[in-house]
């Protein structure tokens, strides 16, 4: 990936450090967790700060995910500090909730293996069948990725 684009989105290589290298299930969950937070005007690097306050409020873990109501993810982003108002706390805790309903361990070791091959197209692909992923969660993700 260009120092161009992961410019553009607000990428800053000294800021998130994370190895590219690292395609376990928990860091590709909290990489996409976090893409899915950076849109309409936030960062990478702005969610990234907030990436402890969001390990905290178990929002990095698709178990603690899966158990949390989207009521209740909202109100964890707003304790991690991604505050954004109401509408759109609840807009992303709904796309949240739904990562946890398509990353199944099928959907899990097909993904992980389409990172560890490389192969950006596949993993495109399994991104954007994940309701509320488009072009914009996918480039930040591939940026944090190391894509």
């Amino acid at each position: 990936m260009g120092a161009s684009l992961g410019n553009a989105l607000g990428y800053n290589r000294e800021t998130l450090s994370m190895s590219v290298q690292d395609t376990t299930a928990k860091r590709v969950v909290a990489d996409l967790v976090m893409a899915i937070l950076a849109v309409n005007g936030w960062t990478i690097d702005r969610v990234y700060s907030l990436r402890e306050g969001l390990k905290a409020e178990t929002l990095l873990s698709l178990k603690d995910l899966s158990r949390s109501s989207i009521q209740e993810i909202a109100n964890k982003l707003n304790v991690a500090g991604y505050t954004r108002g109401e509408y759109m706390c609840a807009l992303l805790a709904h796309r949240l909730k739904a990562l946890t309903i398509s990353f199944d361990s099928q959907f899990e070791r097909e993904l992980l293996n389409a990172l560890k091959a490389r192969r950006i197209e596949d993993v495109e692909k399994f991104l954007v069948a994940i309701h509320g992923v488009g072009p914009s969660v996918v480039r930040s993700f591939k940026v944090l990725a190391g894509l």
